[in-house]
């Protein structure tokens, strides 16, 4: 299979190289070995495993989890800031304007 990649010279598709067996990420460690990394901690992370690992360690995760959720919190706040939805905009005011009397600031 033929690959191409982009030419910002001449701003064209070009024939590239071809990837070599075992290159995609999903199947090989090449990813980290080729390319490891050091964890704030100094920990080295050449390989899925370690990374795995470190991240169950660390009690961190990778952004890729939290695509679900983005999309989620991003139909919540589209609904909240829509005109007419189902906020109550002067429910919202008053309560605005009972916090900001309460710090003793004027309207």
């Amino acid at each position: 299979m033929a690959r191409y990649i982009y030419d910002p010279v001449t701003k064209e598709m070009v024939p590239g190289c071809s990837p070599r067996r075992g290159d995609s990420p999903l199947v090989s460690d090449r990813l980290y070995s080729d390319n490891p990394f050091i964890a704030p901690d100094g920990t080295l992370i050449d390989s899925k495993a370690k990374h795995r690992d470190y991240m169950k360690r660390a009690g961190v995760t990778t952004m890729d989890d939290f695509k679900d959720t983005w999309e989620e919190k991003r139909k919540e706040r589209d609904a909240f800031y829509t005109p007419g939805a189902s906020h109550d905009s002067k429910a919202r005011r008053e309560d605005l304007e009972r916090a900001i009397k309460k710090l003793g600031g004027d309207l």
